[in-house]
């Protein structure tokens, strides 16, 4: 099989810097930026004249508004477009934007919401099932399938990564854990820890649930975590769900206790 590298078309180059840091160190890949139209390798920063497509395959990720910068370069480039699996993304992500026969990251993709290593690491697994097989016997990952299997797991995987991202000068292990897999580099990202009084209200995190009470909350996250059906969550999922219904976010060991569900759904959302 031909090895594959990763193009990520995003004139936004803040943006594409961050999720092209979720693909750097996947099987000893190279990861092209293209912005307008230079290209530069995100592994040194340099701008290229060319990508080599020599015995390769690539898994292009592209910016829904700057999907004509992928076609000039595949004008330019001769057989790139024959190689590549396109996935597109946007900002402000709708369902409707799905079209048959296309693949689309399931979310916004903006700043604070990049593509994660884990994400990373499943869609990569997915379209290497591709190459293998046909589509219809690779199980797609949860960020590129239209109709979401969950919706609780996915935004309070998302809310604790904008948690932990506010904290992240902790000292604690697991939270140093959870930035890890979330792919977070406070060489690349900006301290947002000015946020971190937003984030430990309840409100914050209830808000994208319509406030829903969070027994209600609790009830749908195990059955999502079952498959439709009822069971029981990690500890470390339940403890933190309670901490949000008791306003306790504030308290010090808070962190570590977020971080700890965090690795818990980010490990179950993987088997989707």
């Amino acid at each position: 099989m031909n090895n594959t590298d990763v193009i990520i078309v995003d004139s936004n180059e803040e943006r594409a810097n961050r999720n092209a840091q979720s693909f750097l160190g996947l099987d000893n890949i190279s990861v092209y930026i293209v912005l307008n139209q230079s290209i530069k390798s995100a592994i040194d920063d340099k701008e290229i004249e060319d990508i080599n497509i020599e015995n390769r395959l690539f898994l292009v990720f592209i910016h829904n508004n700057d999907y004509a910068t992928w076609e000039i370069l595949c004008h330019n480039k001769q057989g790139l477009d024959f190689l590549s699996f396109v996935i597109r993304f946007t900002g402000d992500y709708q369902d409707s934007l799905h079209i048959e026969g296309q693949e689309w990251i399931n979310r916004s993709i903006n700043l604070d919401t990049t593509i994660t290593k884990e994400e990373a690491k499943n869609i990569f697994s997915y379209f290497h099932c591709c190459q293998e097989n046909t589509k219809v016997n690779c199980s797609k990952p949860l960020i590129l399938s239209k109709s979401l299997h969950s919706k609780y797991l996915p935004s309070l995987s998302i809310l604790c990564q904008g948690y932990l991202a506010t904290n992240s000068k902790s000292v604690d292990k697991k939270v140093k854990e959870a930035l890890d897999q979330m792919g977070w580099n406070k060489e690349i990202h900006p301290d947002i820890s000015n946020k971190k009084l937003e984030t430990q209200k309840t409100s914050w995190w209830l808000e994208p649930f319509d406030n829903e009470p969070v027994d209600a909350i609790i009830a749908k996250v195990k059955k999502e975590w079952h498959g439709g059906k009822d069971g029981e969550i990690p500890n470390s999922v339940t403890e933190f769900l309670k901490r949000i219904e008791q306003d306790k976010l504030q308290y010090p060991d808070s962190t570590a206790i977020v971080a700890n569900a965090y690795l818990a759904i980010a490990a179950r959302l993987e088997t989707e």
